[in-house]
């Protein structure tokens, strides 16, 4: 799925909690966007060919309001296995460049 960056989509303004579930193989990454358009990163796994933290740069995190700063208002690591640590994903996420 790619989310064109050229318009707004609709769920920016949605008073509706949305949650977007990734397989990453033997776990699963979640990217939760409150109704107040912020976004909550729970578990930064990976598979291969495939980093959600990838697809939530170029697609999601760009139509998200910023917490205080920063593009996503909070990351999670449910604990400290590789398979929920994307060892390759290590610029931070929400620091992108503008």
């Amino acid at each position: 799925m790619t989310i064109s960056t050229q318009e707004t989509p609709a769920w920016t303004k949605s008073e509706v909690t949305h949650i977007f579930v990734f397989n990453v193989g033997r776990g699963l990454c979640a990217f939760i966007r409150t109704p107040t358009n912020h976004g909550i990163l729970y578990d930064i796994g990976t598979v291969d060919g495939f980093t959600p933290t990838d697809f939530l740069r170029d697609n999601i995190i760009p139509h998200l309001a910023k917490y205080e700063g920063n593009d996503l208002a909070q990351v999670v690591i449910s604990h400290p296995h590789l398979d929920h640590i994307c060892i390759r994903c290590t610029d931070p996420l929400w620091k992108r460049a503008a």
